[in-house]
């Protein structure tokens, strides 16, 4: 197997819509925020076309991937505090392409914790 150099140049525009929400002090024993957000984004890539070459026994087979072009991805996800610097996060992101990359689409998810010290 041997693989090509790959360029990539990726684009992205999009826009965040967020929302505080002060959750109460008997819940946590002390004020803390809770963040929900959505982001749109319209991502193109202008470069990428990985290539990939596999071994037989009368050479190589090159194989290609097409990986330009636009897609459309939307994101939500909330963020809380639950005290001492530490906050709870989750965010879910579907992507899907469009026009001659219609037929691909992907999912993402996190679940974490940040701690600020």
């Amino acid at each position: 197997m041997h693989f090509d150099n790959v360029n990539s140049l990726v684009g992205r525009v999009g826009v965040r819509f967020a929302q505080d929400f002060g959750t109460p002090t008997w819940l946590t024993g002390a004020p803390s925020t809770f963040t929900a957000w959505v982001r749109p984004n319209f991502w193109y890539e202008f470069l990428g076309d990985p290539k990939t070459k596999f071994s037989s026994a009368t050479g190589f087979i090159p194989f290609a991937a097409d990986m330009g072009g636009t897609t459309f991805e939307i994101n939500t996800g909330f963020s809380t505090d639950i005290g001492d610097g530490a906050a709870i996060y989750a965010n879910a992101s579907y992507l899907v392409g469009i026009g001659e990359h219609a037929d691909g689409n992907a999912y993402d998810g996190k679940l974490g914790v940040k701690v600020a010290w």
